[in-house]
């Protein structure tokens, strides 16, 4: 097995805590963490997506940059 990158999400208003262990650290990896992993969380709890704020690396770009329009 290669390489393992974590990718965690906290709501700053609850600190509720969501995370996903991927297999690499890219933009289509971590829009697939907001789209099916923070999305439907908030949406289960009740809560909107207001705003997603990073480190500004390179893996929230491209695809994740594109999911996070898609969601608002």
């Amino acid at each position: 097995m290669g390489k393992l990158w974590q990718l965690t999400a906290c709501d700053a208003a609850s600190s509720y805590a969501m995370a996903r262990v991927v297999p690499a650290n890219n933009a289509t990896e971590a829009a697939a963490v907001l789209r099916d992993i923070v999305t439907v969380e908030l949406r289960e709890a009740g809560w909107k997506l207001w705003r997603v704020l990073t480190d500004g690396g390179s893996k929230f770009k491209a695809q994740f940059d594109q999911a996070y329009r898609e969601l608002q």
